[in-house]
């Protein structure tokens, strides 16, 4: 449920950015500095309904699971005395 929300509120972003010069000349340029095909673009909609639950448990598992990932806590900073 969370996922679908998720995708709706996407979505429903990139369809008032697509109106937009701002979201077009930033996406060209992004999709170009990282040697993307721009027709990606056209995309957003397809790609955000494809996650599903079970992709981002598998993507989770693939990249979290690593030995190579480092967990750190966030400590408070201890208060000192004046």
């Amino acid at each position: 449920m969370q996922i679908l929300r998720w995708s709706f509120s996407q979505i429903a972003a990139y369809k008032v950015s697509i109106k937009t010069n701002e979201f077009w000349l930033n996406s060209i340029a992004r999709s170009t500095l990282l040697g993307n095909d721009p027709e990606r673009i056209l995309t957003f909609e397809t790609r955000i309904n494809a996650v599903t639950p079970q992709k981002l448990i598998e993507t989770a598992n693939k990249y979290l699971n690593s030995p190579s990932v480092y967990k750190a806590h966030w400590l408070p900073e201890l208060e000192t005395p004046h």
